[in-house]
């Protein structure tokens, strides 16, 4: 009984906040306006660095092999043609081809794009760069198209839609500017005398054959806009030595399935 009864009185002897404030300790703490354990500094403005595919060309980004991936979308729907069903691919389901054992579009086409954005100071628009088997198919052009093994490109300038003489005559001047080609007959341009499916006869020299699409010319599902376009066909690799032809089996394996 007793000693119930001391514990009852401890128990109701000390609260929780007296017991709690008695373990408290405080201290003021005295310093002065400018004490400190390290120095602040104001944080200084540094601008991002451009990633590799980034580089600027005249202000604009390069281009590179990833404008040059394939168009085709799972989200294109189903055309149906004389009793064919026609696919899509899904665009991403597939790599660019592998040419001289990289990934990637003939380096060439990407050297003149370039070259017509640093002069032009205006944006290459790529409307049709590689295309898989199947999206080829699914657009209706040519079965041998070079686009097929990365070896073609399509765009037109932005600003400059209807200056498709001046792009050209820029291309020609791409191969009069560079090294590699000056005082080489080989690379001066003739124009084709052949029959084509355009208006004005293309031309073209060793290395590439340029083809223009007026207004009402060569449109596709990859080219459904209302402009002018330029072709550039690759037709010798300097690298390798040899010409660059179309063919089923090449056009098949030349890319990575996933």
């Amino acid at each position: 009984m007793r000693f119930f009864l001391v514990f009852l009185i401890l128990l109701f002897s000390c609260s929780d906040d007296k017991c709690h404030k008695n373990r408290i300790q405080s201290e003021y703490i005295t310093r002065t306006h400018d004490t400190f354990f390290f120095p602040i500094f104001n944080p200084k403005f540094n601008k991002r660095e451009n990633y590799p595919w980034e580089k600027e060309i005249s202000k604009l980004v390069a281009i590179t092999d990833e404008d040059m991936r394939c168009k085709g979308s799972k989200l294109n729907p189903s055309i149906i043609e004389n009793d064919e069903i026609f696919n899509d691919c899904e665009g991403k389901n597939h790599s660019l081809p592998v040419i001289n054992g990289k990934e990637g579009v003939y380096p060439i086409l990407l050297e003149i794009l370039n070259y017509i954005q640093y002069k032009t100071k205006k944006r290459v628009v790529v409307t049709s760069g590689y295309r898989c088997p199947k999206h080829n198919r699914y657009i209706r052009a040519n079965k041998r198209s070079k686009h097929i093994i990365g070896a073609a490109v399509d765009f037109y300038v932005k600003d400059m839609e209807n200056e498709y003489e001046k792009i050209v005559d820029l291309i020609f001047n791409f191969y009069k500017e560079k090294k590699r080609y000056s005082l080489k007959k080989e690379f001066l341009f003739l124009q084709s005398k052949n029959r084509t499916d355009v208006k004005i006869k293309p031309w073209y020299n060793k290395e590439i054959f340029i083809k223009l699409y007026l207004e009402k010319e060569g449109r596709n599902l990859d080219n459904k806009h209302r402009y002018p376009y330029i072709s550039i066909q690759v037709r010798f690799d300097l690298e390798k030595g040899k010409e660059v032809n179309y063919s089923e089996d090449r056009a098949n394996n030349i890319y990575l399935k996933w």
